[in-house]
């Protein structure tokens, strides 16, 4: 009967962890860091200059530390100043270091300066980097700091 009860016990456990090791592992994590906005002018509407506030990777601001959980690098975090009728208030978070494409359910939220954002307006990937963008801003102003946090698959 030993025999018999060691056998249920290993397979039971084997079971269990085939059942949750999926669950286990598209677990969600959140990574933290730290903002100081830069500016910058990204080009021009109708005339008029169009200006991001934030983190771009060897453009401006600074974001400690760009390393995310999983081995991806964040490479921009900033919004877009409002200028109609061109561009709403727009935020945008890129992320690379993708073997292929995560799909836009990957990031899961951003959250700076006390605003979350959930929602992306819109998702795209090319070569091995994912951008979401997402309507309004989060308030940067060049030369300030911000504690975020990004929540990811």
């Amino acid at each position: 009967m030993k025999l018999q009860e060691a056998v249920n016990s290993c397979c039971i456990g084997a079971l269990l962890s085939l059942m949750f090791a999926p669950l286990i592992a598209s677990a969600s994590t959140t990574d933290s860091g730290t903002l100081t906005a830069g500016s910058a002018i990204s080009g021009t509407c109708a005339g008029h200059p169009t200006r991001l506030q934030g983190y771009l990777s060897g453009g401006t601001g600074s974001y400690t530390p760009t390393g995310l959980t999983g081995g991806e690098t964040l490479k921009s975090l900033y919004d877009l100043d409002q200028n109609p009728p061109c561009i709403p208030a727009a935020a945008e978070v890129s992320v690379s270091g993708f073997s292929s494409d995560p799909g836009s359910s990957w990031l899961i939220s951003v959250t700076c300066n006390g605003v979350t954002k959930t929602t992306h307006t819109t998702y795209s990937y090319s070569s091995g980097q994912a951008t979401w963008n997402f309507s309004g801003n989060f308030g940067f102003a060049s030369g300030s700091a911000y504690s975020c946090s990004i929540t990811h698959n």
